[in-house]
């Protein structure tokens, strides 16, 4: 197995302190949440109307996700 780079080196670090054991459960099994994530009729999705009540802190969405791996 290789080592794990990027954001997967990263994952592992945030990760580490924490006693978990990852169950792998096959995609059916998931069918629940797919579910959830859809709207029930899509001409009541108003997905693409979504009002920001507050500016992001650190800029732009994409600036803010790169700083959070920043460490």
């Amino acid at each position: 197995m290789r080592e794990p780079s990027g954001k997967s080196s990263r994952w592992l670090e945030i990760l580490a302190p924490y006693d978990f054991e990852v169950v792998y459960r096959p995609g059916k099994s998931h069918a629940h949440c797919d579910g959830l994530s859809r709207c029930p009729n899509p001409r009541d999705c108003h997905c693409d109307q979504v009002i920001m009540d507050e500016p992001l802190k650190c800029g732009p969405f994409s600036k803010c996700r790169r700083s959070e791996w920043m460490m």
